[in-house]
């Protein structure tokens, strides 16, 4: 009957409401630290529901933000080799608008996926802390060697902040102990597709996923020091399969489940929910940040940048450890911010153990110090270290140096190689209507310098009128859109006590300054943003040697494509909740606010590549391509790999990395030129080129580099830097116009006195009045 039929609904309707509040009640009951099964994890990972209204707005603050991405034109039709990054933006949001969703993780990791195509750590989307709070491992890490000429993989420790779930995953499973080391000859996923090299199936994954970088090889080396096998929820997806199946050397195949983990204590849906609570419109403003601290993004766009990117900083190498590791190395110097290391070959068995000239080692692992005058102490003491020990060359080791205070990276380039100049980088930002109402607000505290005479660019001439630049949309049709001028910036600007310090260094140059046949740059092409500046500087200017580290070897030779030196040169970044502090900052009737993108209803955020640098090559730079999109090839890449417990500075791997770029000392670089005072060259220095063959060739001379007041110009002649105007007091150009309109005025009021009085003069002749006669002389 129809009753009955209508008692079984209201039955069912009853037993559906009681089961998902009973799933509600059981998922998401983690405690932090604590190993979670994948299926617990992804089910409360999907337990908020997808809500239209949070979906609007979302992808309304991202369209809008789009904007003020300095790379949206380019990415249009990316230089070669960059073709495969081709994305119009605002299609793919358009795309994930009409996209039928359930979830809100759909839209969140749909946001973030548009994101991780780009391959640009500086344009991404962080979702909000719910999300954030999540992680997904396999309980060992992987690590990367050259054994008998061929390239292994081997499984190791997870990163030590994710141990716990390696302890307790042996503690469940203790066969797995037996794991440790052991050499991985194959993976497949979930066990049931085929198994397959797992150089391959590495490489292929970090090409898709890793967005870490343009680079090929420098994908692959953060996917075996933690992409790979670790899967943060803040950009990540979670992992396809439940397992990971591995064919294990000695041992057979084995699965390997991912298990999840939680930052914060959780003890059902609703806490999940309340680290992600919405903001119903922008007038109520951001969704409040979470309690929790871990969870909490930092409190600048570089600092959060830099906590996403490069990490906790590792615990140091104890002395004791260092000295039973190797005899030969040893630590001069060691600071939060900077290391200092000599290698001195004490072997006499020079068969087994090649003799290694004295080198020194000066490791940067980044440039964001808790304030720049620490660093600068850290950086001068390293030097005396090292010149103290008396080397006869210096390894610059910036391994996963993710960037920081952009003028901490020059003033370090100009203290390591003093004759660079021009020394910071030409910029320009997309103009746009958010930049354009936050003009003078946000973005005009700063003075800006012309790139070569260091001539100050008044008022915000800089910005306005702009330039006008043509680009190729994805089916080959030309646009324009309006840039700013170029422009640079002084280096002590943009960080309030930077001046001090700055001048402090310059003050204590650097005790031992190395030439290019004795100095060498050490990268995995993970080193980034200001470091990414920092190296490509130096290569430009052909200040030392460029050694790669890592990547995908094949039959003992290094990879194929080129190794870029660094990644993610990008120019400045800026996210969402700097707009949001905007936001707060202005008033209510400020005109300005209903350009603001709105808020993101929960507290997610993206984050975007504002400003573009461009090379320093005149060649490159005449063609218009950002840095960003430039491949600065290293000289020679070193089969060498950081294993995921020991880090980037274990004495074994710094080891390893004396030992292996020693040869590449001995050989010149295509572009090297070894200074010969019998090469004169009008206001610099020559030498002799390097030859086909890796020696200089003494029967030929070229430019080195140029003398304090000149640079180094397209023609490769030396030219007088062009004079600089004062840095004092700027006087925007519409006062000098009401000055100068003032003046032309009196000048006006002063000749019409004069006319008036002499045609008055001529008019009272005719009345008989007649001028008293001179005095009578003397």
């Amino acid at each position: 009957s129809v009753q009955m039929r209508s008692g079984f609904t209201a039955l069912g309707l009853i037993f559906a409401i009681f089961s998902v509040a009973t799933a509600s009640d059981v998922v998401c009951r983690f405690r932090a630290g604590t190993m979670q099964t994948y299926d617990d994890m992804s089910a409360c990972i999907k337990s908020i529901p997808f809500s239209q209204s949070v979906a609007d707005q979302t992808l309304a603050a991202v369209s809008q933000l789009l904007e003020m991405n300095v790379f949206k034109d380019v990415l249009l039709s990316p230089p070669s080799p960059f073709e495969y990054l081709a994305t119009d933006l605002s299609a793919e949001v358009q795309a994930l608008k009409a996209t039928p969703m359930t979830t809100d993780y759909e839209l969140q990791q749909g946001i973030s996926n548009i994101f991780i195509a780009l391959k640009d750590p500086h344009s991404v989307y962080a979702k909000p802390a719910c999300y954030r709070n999540f992680g997904f491992a396999l309980p060992f890490g992987l690590t990367a060697a050259l054994e008998d000429g061929e390239q292994v993989i081997r499984l190791s420790n997870l990163p030590a902040a994710q141990q716990f779930l390696s302890y307790q995953y042996i503690a469940a499973h203790p066969e797995a102990a037996t794991y440790l080391g052991k050499r991985v000859l194959a993976i497949g996923f979930n066990g049931t597709v085929p198994m397959e090299d797992p150089l391959e199936v590495i490489r292929r994954w970090a090409d898709i996923n890793c967005y870490i970088s343009k680079s090929a090889s420098a994908r692959f080396n953060r996917a075996v020091k933690g992409d790979f096998f670790l899967r943060t929820q803040t950009i990540f997806g979670i992992p396809e399969h439940p397992t990971m199946a591995l064919e294990l050397e000695g041992v057979g195949r084995v699965v390997l489940p991912w298990l999840g983990y939680s930052q914060a204590d959780l003890f059902s849906a609703a806490d999940m929910a309340a680290l992600c609570p919405a903001a119903s419109s922008a007038a109520n403003g951001p969704a409040p940040a979470p309690a929790h601290p871990a969870l909490s993004p930092a409190a600048t766009p570089m600092a959060r940048f830099l906590a996403e990117v490069q990490g906790p900083a590792p615990a140091h190498t104890t002395e004791e450890d260092m000295n039973e590791a190797t005899p030969d190395l040893r630590r001069l110097f060691i600071s939060a911010y900077i290391e200092a290391y000599v290698y001195q070959h004490n072997s006499t068995n020079t068969t087994t153990d090649p003799a290694v000239p004295t080198t020194a080692l000066l490791r940067i692992p980044s440039f964001s110090p808790d304030t720049i005058p620490h660093f600068v102490d850290a950086l001068i003491a390293a030097m005396k270290a090292i010149a103290a020990a008396g080397p006869e060359r210096l390894l610059i080791d910036v391994r996963s140096n993710g960037g920081g205070y952009v003028s901490l990276g020059y003033n370090t380039v100009k203290y390591l190689a003093p004759r660079i100049y021009p020394l910071s980088g030409e910029y320009n930002v997309r103009h746009n209507a958010i930049t354009d109402a936050l003009l003078h607000a946000a973005f005009s505290n700063e003075q800006r310098y012309d790139y070569l005479s260091h001539t100050v660019i008044p008022g915000d001439n800089w910005y306005n009128p702009g330039v006008s630049r043509s680009f190729q949309d994805m089916s080959g049709s030309s646009f324009n859109h309006t840039y700013s001028g170029s422009y640079t910036f002084d280096v002590a600007d943009d960080e309030g006590d930077a001046g001090a310090a700055y001048a402090k260094l310059a003050a204590n140059p650097s005790p031992v300054i190395f030439d290019p046949q004795h100095m060498a740059v050490i990268t995995d092409g993970l080193c980034g943003s200001t470091c990414s500046c920092f190296a490509k500087r130096i290569q430009e200017s052909h200040a030392a040697k460029m050694i790669g580290v890592g990547g995908v070897w094949h039959n003992g030779m290094p990879p194929s494509g080129p190794f870029d030196v660094s990644s993610f040169a990008g120019g400045s970044v800026l996210d969402s909740l700097f707009l949001d502090e905007q936001r707060a900052a202005l008033s209510p009737s400020d005109p300005a606010l209903k350009t603001l993108p709105p808020v993101f209803p929960r507290n997610g955020y993206l984050r975007f590549a504002f400003e573009e640098v461009f090379s320093w090559n005149w060649t490159t730079r005449a063609r218009g391509t950002p840095l960003e999109f430039n491949v600065n090839p290293a000289d020679w890449v070193i089969p060498v790999w950081p294993s995921t417990d020991a880090g980037d500075a274990s004495p074994q791997l710094l080891t390893q990395i004396f030992r292996r770029s020693a040869a590449y000392f001995d050989t010149c670089a295509p572009w090297e030129v070894k200074y010969d005072a019998a090469c004169p060259i009008a206001h610099g220095r020559g030498g002799r080129p390097c030859d086909a063959a890796g020696e200089f060739d003494m029967n030929s001379c070229r430019i080195l580099d140029c003398d304090t007041g000149y640079y180094r110009n397209a023609e490769d002649l030396c030219v007088i830097i062009p004079p600089a105007a004062p840095t004092g007091l700027v006087v925007p150009w519409w006062v000098w116009l009401a000055i100068g309109g003032a003046l032309v005025t009196i000048v006006l009021v002063v000749v019409g006195i004069v006319c008036c009085c002499k045609r008055r003069h001529n008019e009272y002749q005719p009345l008989g009045l007649v001028a008293p006669p001179p005095p009578a002389s003397v």
